[in-house]
């Protein structure tokens, strides 16, 4: 499966991973030099978070971010989720990894990879 930007655009084979601890500016010198594919685990990832944030607002066509989390509860992905999704000013991630063990129906925005991608019931939406 080919991974595209909202733009239509090939993501890169590479991309940059956030980690606590992650210095200021790593996105925007990643971005600068071709990478669109952004990934992150944690919410402790504050430079990254505030970089794709900028990236989101900016251009956000033009980046695939992709998060997940190791919780198997419904209500603790969501709130992840929300939570990313409102420190982005983002409508919509791209992919959305779950580590669940049964099948879980979560309604959230995202676009199509996502539900090819998890075990989640999901669907993109607007607004």
């Amino acid at each position: 499966m080919e991974l595209t930007t909202r733009a239509g655009k090939s993501v890169a084979p590479l991309g940059l991973a956030g980690r606590p601890g992650l210095e200021g500016g790593c996105v925007d010198a990643a971005f600068a030099a071709g990478l669109d594919y952004f990934f992150f685990y944690s919410g402790d990832c504050a430079a990254m978070l505030d970089g794709l944030a900028v990236l989101c607002r900016d251009c956000r066509d033009e980046v695939f971010i992709a998060t997940g989390s190791e919780s198997r509860d419904p209500q603790r992905l969501r709130a992840y989720r929300d939570e990313t999704l409102r420190r982005l000013g983002a409508a919509a991630l791209d992919i959305f990894f779950s580590n669940t063990s049964r099948r879980t129906t979560i309604s959230t925005p995202c676009s199509p990879p996502m539900a090819r991608s998890t075990n989640w019931s999901a669907g993109r939406t607007t607004g």
